[in-house]
């Protein structure tokens, strides 16, 4: 079809201006790098360098001097070029994104049509992979994001600590210790996200206190005051189930955070013997529900949203989304129950 041709070429565009922007971050990381240096080598010239840091200059620094200072400048000049090849990509892609959405309105009849044609078996596989690509590509990009980005820095000042090791022994002790705590925290990052793929507090504590967990987290930012109310006895329901739930509840919450900027979220559990009810609710700047679902978006805002529902349908349940420009938005999900038996 002329939409996935589109598309594809769309994905195209999209991944050589990602791979660009990593090659102007890894650039800046060794352009900095490298102005460090300069500035300690000229520094060595200089007879009111830190007694506390003896350098014993040599020809072989004048001659390093020199090739750090060519590279810099080759560097600045690729990083020159690579800017303006990425501004081009980002205009040749937010044409493409126009383009596709103007040929989808075009073909959203047709496509109704072929939508219909699908068995409800056929459409459910659709949507489970849906979901666990959009699931993939969710942590795909929090690693790339985060984790990639702390350790490709690392790997630049261990480079940079092989040429201060013999000159500047103490400067070189204290980058180390700076690459320590980084390493910390990236282990802690990569935990975070173990703990958030599958919780532990699951087989030990149920659903209701780890969402009061996750609540914590996100109260722990800053930047938004949770509530969190139960009413009724929690049933002991499936894994799955109470997975999934949780993961609709993050979705949701990450909304409000991301681009709602609320101040408060409330999350309201109603528990009877044969349906969980869900209520989440904030007092952020609320959107346009009906423009928000067929308008195409580039960021994955509007991927998140479509999850959420996918994820309450394979449950064989059932989701409001309510919002108002200015007025917050209410998400209402009833998920059906059958208790899960004593083993």
């Amino acid at each position: 079809m002329v939409i996935e041709f589109l598309e594809k070429k769309s994905k195209e565009i999209a991944d050589e201006r990602n791979e660009i922007f990593e090659n102007i971050e890894n650039l800046n990381v060794v352009i900095a790098e490298n102005a460090k240096f300069i500035e300690y080598l000229e520094n060595s010239h200089d007879s009111n360098v830190d007694i506390f840091s003896p350098v014993v200059v040599s020809s072989s620094d004048d001659s390093r001097l020199e090739e750090l200072k060519s590279e810099q400048e080759n560097h600045i000049n690729t990083l020159q070029n690579l800017q303006i090849k990425y501004n081009n990509l980002c205009q040749e892609y937010d044409e493409s994104i126009n383009v596709i959405e103007i040929v989808k309105k075009h073909y959203n009849l047709s496509k109704k049509i072929v939508d219909d044609n699908i068995s409800d078996e056929e459409l459910f596989n659709i949507r489970l992979l849906e979901a666990q690509e959009y699931e993939k590509q969710r942590i795909a990009r929090e690693l790339h994001d985060s984790s990639v980005q702390t350790m490709t820095s690392l790997v630049h000042k261990i480079e940079l600590c092989t040429k201060l090791i013999e000159m500047d022994p103490i400067r070189c002790k204290l980058e180390l210790m700076v690459m320590s705590k980084t390493l910390k925290d990236v282990i802690q990052e990569m935990r975070n996200m173990i703990y958030n793929l599958r919780p532990m507090s699951f087989d030990d504590i149920g659903l209701d206190v780890t969402i009061e967990r996750a609540l914590s987290d996100i109260e722990t930012r800053g930047v938004v005051h949770t509530n969190y109310i139960v009413e009724g006895e929690s049933p002991k329901i499936k894994q799955v189930v109470a997975l999934t739930l949780l993961r609709v509840i993050q979705e949701a919450c990450n909304n409000s955070l991301k681009y709602a900027n609320a101040t408060t979220i409330t999350v309201k559990n109603i528990y009877t013997p044969t349906m969980i009810e869900t209520f989440i609710e904030d007092d952020g700047c609320g959107f346009d529900v009906e423009s928000y679902d067929s308008k195409i978006r580039d960021d994955n805002s509007g991927f998140g949203m479509n999850t959420m529902r996918e994820r309450v349908y394979l449950l064989s349940g059932e989701i409001e989304i309510k919002s108002k420009i200015g007025e917050g938005t209410k998400i209402h999900i009833k998920i059906p129950i059958k208790e899960e038996k004593q083993k």
